[in-house]
């Protein structure tokens, strides 16, 4: 069976089309816990959890200890779950993954048996074990990624959230919402109800979203960058002072705006050559799902210049070296490196 996508795995646990073994991973960890609490509802009847479901979480569970619970019969129902969370694949030595390898190939059939990680990333393009287990995975079961959804499904989630709570929600405060907040389904719902309690059932404008809403490191990276590249000074400066006041590492900010000032960089690249959103997005391998950063970022980069984005960068480089190979003050390279690239406009 190939690989499944989300939507798809929860269509076929409501029609209770249940597959042997299931690998969940992915960063959109709210979906992911949603489809988990929903497969075991489908398969565990209610009391008897104590009998036929059986969780283990820790860096120390065996495959012995999953082999076990995974041939022990379940009682008074068809079938039982095991759920083996954050299974470090990786780093299991060349016998356990040779058993767990036998146990995927003829599991057993009375059994439900669900790997899921959510307290670490794994990638099976990054990684040829992971790759090896999701193969093994697929020819008896699912494996499922929980990608973090694109922008589009994100603003239609929250004005339908919104809705159900007595609030109107724009789709263009929606895009407001996530430019903020980022792509995780968690903190955009935390916000969206915290937004929706001050509404008191009223529309949630703009300015109640600008006003309660505190941007994530990426965000207002994203906002310093193009304050910097636009010389606006006072704003640049007031931006990095408020992620200081959050308390946020320099080593997160610096690594936050990198991003941000080379999305900019491969967005004016690609824009002077004629290229449109989804091309760049292709180009440079970015997931689909981020293709509105790469056309915020076309959009800004269009007033932009190029060797200033050129001298910036390099900046920034001189400055990461700085951070990690000295005992400097982390803040003060950070105001010194938004200086150097505010006077390199000029």
């Amino acid at each position: 069976m190939p690989e499944i996508t989300d939507s798809q795995l929860m269509k076929n646990i409501r029609q209770g089309q249940i597959d042997p073994v299931y690998f969940f991973y992915g960063k959109e960890l709210l979906l992911l816990h949603k489809a988990l609490s929903a497969l075991l509802k489908k398969v565990v009847t209610p009391g008897m959890e104590s009998f036929n479901l059986q969780k283990f979480d820790s860096d120390k569970t065996t495959v012995e200890e999953i082999e076990n619970a995974a041939e022990a019969l379940p009682v008074m129902a068809e079938r039982k779950c095991v759920v083996v969370q954050n299974l470090n694949i990786e780093k299991l030595p060349a016998a356990q993954s040779d058993r767990l390898k036998a146990l995927l190939k003829d599991p057993p059939p009375s059994t439900v048996l669900i790997f899921a990680v959510t307290a670490f990333e794994v990638s099976p393009k990054k990684s040829a074990k992971v790759k090896a287990f999701c193969t093994a995975v697929s020819k008896v079961g699912s494996v499922v990624e929980f990608a973090l959804k694109d922008k589009s499904a994100l603003c239609r989630a929250l004005c339908e959230r919104a809705a159900k709570k007595g609030s109107t929600l724009s789709p263009k405060n929606a895009s407001l919402l996530v430019e903020r907040c980022g792509q995780s389904l968690t903190v955009l719902y935390n916000e969206l109800d915290k937004l929706c309690d001050f509404a008191a059932g009223e529309e949630i404008t703009a300015a109640h979203i600008q006003q309660s809403v505190t941007p994530t490191v990426d965000s207002s990276a994203f906002d310093l960058a193009k304050a910097v590249l636009r010389g606006q000074n006072d704003r640049a400066l007031s931006l990095l002072g408020e992620l200081f006041y959050q308390k946020i590492e320099p080593v997160v900010i610096l690594g936050a705006l990198n991003m941000s000032m080379i999305d900019l960089y491969r967005a004016k690249a690609g824009g002077a050559e004629g290229k449109k959103a989804p091309d760049i997005t292709a180009d440079f391998g970015y997931k689909k799902n981020v293709e509105f950063r790469v056309r915020n970022a076309l959009n800004d980069s269009s007033k932009m210049s190029m060797p200033h984005l050129r001298a910036c960068i390099e900046a920034l480089y001189q400055t990461d070296a700085a951070l990690k190979s000295t005992g400097a003050d982390g803040r003060i390279l950070l105001e010194q490196l938004v200086v150097t690239m505010l006077a390199a406009r000029r």
